[in-house]
């Protein structure tokens, strides 16, 4: 039995037993389970990739199953994104009536000054999430150890009721120290107790009932982000960052051009496009 999607993004080949065929479709994703009248030449189960949604849909119980059982025996759950990669154009930028810096080693430590100053930086990288969430791709990041940037986000791009919180992206290794969980959770979808004696290091991500619907982020997955927060943790003590989505009452920012005018139609400090880092 083979399983791919609609674009022949990945595939893998399960055991040869005999199940029926079906196809489950949801918006634009498509994941068919095709049976084989001859599987007995198959060899060993081999496990090429497998790709879930992080959101979940009517019908996800049966690919959740699957990836269940999958993790049971060993076998990994593939995060990726599937939207276009974009170049940054340096032409584009300067043509902006704003000041580049690039390279990756000053992107990540200009970013981190500002950051720990309190101010608030756009954070567009390589390919848009699949998914609810921001993540670290089409990111806002702000400091969370300031009591006052939720209402600083709110005032100056978000313009959110205040009741909503704002959430923490946290390194992988270091969420025991700050929640009462340890084990990854990279889709900012749950929602977990900050520990007592750390809510008051982490206020702008720390809701009124003490919790936080965290991000776990591991080198492997967004090793740039990681470095960000790694570097942010370095700096400060703190190895969080308040992360919310990179928009102003609108969708998600997509492509360079829309993270340009929604960075220059807001307040944002500062701006990190692919290797550029843009000021205001």
């Amino acid at each position: 039995m083979g399983v791919f999607d609609s674009d022949g993004l990945m595939g893998i080949s399960l055991s040869p037993n005999r199940l029926d065929s079906f196809t489950m479709k949801e918006n634009t994703t498509r994941v068919s389970l095709v049976k084989s009248q001859d599987m007995g030449s198959l060899p060993q189960l081999l496990l090429l990739s497998l790709v879930f949604p992080p959101h979940g849909v009517p019908k996800a119980s049966t690919m959740g199953g699957l990836a269940a059982h999958l993790r049971g025996i060993g076998h990994p759950v593939t995060v990726f994104t599937t939207t276009p990669h974009y170049n940054h154009d340096p032409e584009a930028l300067a043509a902006q009536p704003l000041t580049p810096w690039w390279g990756k080693l000053l992107l990540v430590a200009r970013a981190v000054e500002i950051v720990a100053r309190g101010d608030v930086l756009g954070w567009f990288q390589g390919r848009m999430e699949w998914g609810p969430r921001a993540l670290g791709n089409r990111s806002i990041i702000a400091d969370p150890r300031r009591d006052d940037m939720k209402d600083i986000l709110n005032a100056r791009i978000k313009h959110r009721e205040k009741f909503r919180p704002f959430a923490p992206s946290v390194l992988q290794e270091a969420v025991g120290e700050y929640f009462d969980q340890t084990y990854p959770d990279p889709f900012m979808l749950k929602v977990y107790n900050v520990l007592p004696e750390k809510r008051a290091a982490i206020p702008a991500v720390t809701h009124v009932d003490g919790t936080g619907r965290l991000q776990t982020v591991d080198r492997a997955h967004s090793p740039l982000y990681w470095e960000l927060i790694r570097s942010f943790g370095d700096q400060t003590g703190v190895p969080i960052v308040l992360n919310t989505s990179f928009n102003e009452n609108e969708p998600i920012v997509r492509t360079p051009e829309e993270a340009l005018r929604c960075f220059l139609r807001t307040k944002m400090d500062a701006l990190a496009l692919g290797n550029y880092l843009v000021r205001k």
